[in-house]
């Protein structure tokens, strides 16, 4: 999705959703607009996806 310079990225495998943006106000608005389509469930940050694991802190996200 994009809007002039904001940008929000997607990243869908089967029934995972994975949503990425500095601003949380436009990560909420997609969420609003795809729950009216869809049955989705927040899980909150992410921890593991496709086997790879994942630490989000203040200064960064860490990959391992």
């Amino acid at each position: 999705m994009h809007n002039g310079s904001d940008i929000v990225i997607l990243i869908i495998y089967f029934d995972d959703l994975l949503i990425f943006r500095k601003n949380n106000e436009s990560i909420d608005e997609v969420i609003r607009k795809l729950s009216k389509e869809f049955d989705m469930k927040n899980l909150g940050l992410m921890h593991y996806f496709l086997g790879i694991e994942i630490w989000q802190k203040d200064k960064g996200i860490f990959i391992s």
